[in-house]
């Protein structure tokens, strides 16, 4: 079976960071900058804005590809924004780039080259570092760029500054006016340059904000309890007492996705294929199945991808095969959005798979299954809620 090397790497990353002591004593306010992009980042992981299921962004319609926004409601814009600008703003202790940088300070590893050959944090500076960067200074295109409005980084400012959180330019919020954010609208449109701010808050989060939180800020800020290090009375109770309750605090939130409880089996699936990390199972289930209804039965039985492959004569071949009918072609996602390599799908279940592609779809395969499988056990069987009971059909 195929090693599952994405999680597995993050679980043994974990595990060296619990053994692992800091290059040198961290400050109280350092330690207390961890603590405070934990608390603010779990915040932000549970915004309805974050979830893998909200697909802000453009529509292009009909033969003439009419184009219009589909945005989720404004109350989850909202609500996000005050924990992703703690994370943005460089005044803030918790901000990104401060915090990011320090964990390599502390815990980076001096005695030999980064790679993931071990699990090391050094070698995640290929990921939140010149990633993060370029996400930053991505130029706008034509249509949503003006004379000082002209890349990403430029686009989340001037929302933030003159129309979002605040109503202006003043000499502590920076260099854009609301004339500025009127400016790409009357030039772009509503549509497309709400859109371009919604998608990219929600790429910069999940790509930056939360995957360090995951991946680094978690496993360190607990090695840092362990050692003896504490923040301060506020973030400690900030870390116990936060906008989402836990489970023990026996409270439950109205889900804002509720309408997802009354899906079909298909309906489920269908909506799972959308999401951007199992994107490429609609087109790999299309040419090697042909059939959703096929798919998805042989989701639900086979408990990775190698074992769908074995179970179903496979046959994987070394190169690409001109002479076979080829039913689907696509580059497989690798980590931090990267390809993984091109799987080409042929006809009688022929497959080739390049590079690190069956890897990455061994990885994406389980956590699609675990989703879908947990999702349907939380639909009751043949139940409607009514007037505060629980009646059966």
């Amino acid at each position: 079976m195929t090693l599952d090397i994405v999680g597995q790497h993050e679980e043994r990353l974990a595990a060296q960071i619990a053994q692992m002591q800091p290059n040198r004593q961290p400050t109280p306010n350092e330690v207390e900058a961890i603590a405070k992009y934990a608390v603010v980042a779990d915040e932000l992981e549970h915004e309805p804005f974050m979830s893998p299921d909200s697909h802000d962004g453009l529509v292009f319609v009909g033969a003439e590809k009419k184009m219009h926004a589909r945005f989720g409601h404004p109350a989850f814009l909202k609500s996000a924004l005050m924990p992703f600008r703690k994370l943005w703003m460089r005044s803030e202790p918790c901000h990104f780039a401060t915090v990011r940088d320090l964990l390599f300070e502390l815990f980076g590893e001096k005695t030999r080259p980064a790679d993931f050959l071990t699990p090391q944090v050094s070698a995640y500076r290929l990921f939140y570092e010149g990633p993060h960067e370029r996400s930053l200074a991505e130029p706008l295109e034509p249509l949503l760029a003006t004379q000082k409005v002209k890349t990403v980084e430029d686009l989340i400012n001037v929302w933030l500054n003159t129309h979002v959180v605040h109503t202006g330019k003043t000499e502590r919020l920076g260099r854009f006016e609301l004339k500025d954010f009127d400016e790409v609208l009357a030039q772009a449109g509503r549509a497309r340059f709400e859109a371009k701010f919604r998608t990219s808050l929600h790429l910069i989060g999940y790509n930056s904000y939360l995957s360090l939180n995951r991946v680094l800020v978690r496993p360190i800020f607990s090695r840092l309890l362990q050692l003896g290090y504490t923040p301060s009375f506020e973030t400690r109770a900030a870390l116990k007492f936060g906008p989402y309750p836990k489970q023990e605090d026996e409270i439950r939130l109205d889900d804002p996705f509720w309408h997802l409880d009354k899906e079909s089996e298909e309906e489920t699936f269908d909506r799972l294929l959308k999401r951007d990390q199992f994107s490429n199972f609609g087109t790999f289930f299309s040419g090697y199945f042909g059939s959703r209804r096929t798919a998805l039965d042989a989701l639900k039985v086979y408990a990775s991808l190698d074992f769908l492959l074995q179970a179903t004569d496979a046959v994987l071949l070394e190169a690409p095969d001109a002479g076979r009918e080829l039913r689907s072609n696509f580059h497989a996602k690798g980590d931090m959005n990267n390809n993984a390599g091109q799987v080409k799908v042929y006809q009688s279940h022929a497959v080739h798979f390049g590079d690190r592609s069956r890897l990455f779809l061994n990885h994406y395969y389980r956590q699609l299954r675990e989703t879908l499988l947990a999702h349907r056990e939380t639909i009751p069987s043949r139940m409607n809620y009514w007037d505060g009971n629980w009646w059966g059909n």
